[in-house]
């Protein structure tokens, strides 16, 4: 664990397919201005590393500026999927970002990066979220995270054309939304070495 990424927090990461069914949602009766001006003040203290990338997407998403959000995220993973598309999976968690504030509570070196732990607080919550992040030319970016994998999900299923019949359609939709998250996954994965 890094302490001085979270200060003493306890437990290992988990990257974690999404927040299970049981744990509040970030939307109701949380105060996005409150909520943006914390996240303002979180920024402004923190020093350049994993917290402050991201803090920085947190603060761009709440400004409705997914172009600049898309900034910390790995160049590799804007490539692969398409910028429209990261765009449309963050926009797709926007209430998240707009009525939670993220705090981060752990982290851990990994062979694919390092891990890090963020509870995003609301009025309404609280929902677990990990992050895997890597630095690329002395800065911290995203290489993957629970918040993105379950926004792609949802823009595949939102985008997807319409079939002949509506259970056609569910179906496309479904297998569209997985699969486009299963791609996003797939790009930390390291590639498998042939048998000898």
């Amino acid at each position: 664990m890094t302490a001085g990424l979270c200060g003493g927090c306890g437990g290992k990461p988990d990257l974690q397919r999404g927040a299970p069914a049981n744990v509040p949602s970030a939307t109701g009766n949380a105060n996005p201005e409150a909520a943006a001006l914390d996240v303002k003040k979180r920024l402004a203290a923190a020093k350049p590393g994993p917290t402050a990338t991201i803090l920085q997407l947190w603060e761009r998403m709440q400004a409705g500026v997914p172009q600049l959000a898309v900034v910390s995220y790995d160049r590799r993973v804007v490539k692969a999927l398409g910028l429209a598309t990261v765009e449309g999976g963050l926009l797709a968690q926007g209430s998240l970002f707009r009525t939670s504030v993220p705090t981060v509570r752990s982290s851990e070196r990994t062979p694919v990066g390092l891990l890090v732990a963020v509870t995003a607080r609301s009025l309404s919550g609280s929902v677990e979220l990990s992050y895997l992040m890597r630095k690329v030319g002395g800065r911290w970016v995203i290489s993957f995270d629970s918040v993105l994998e379950q926004g792609l999900d949802g823009y595949g299923r939102a985008n997807t054309p319409f079939q002949r019949n509506v259970a056609n359609t569910e179906r496309a939709a479904q297998q569209h939304g997985a699969a486009l998250a299963e791609r996003y996954r797939l790009l930390t994965t390291p590639p498998r070495r042939a048998a000898p």
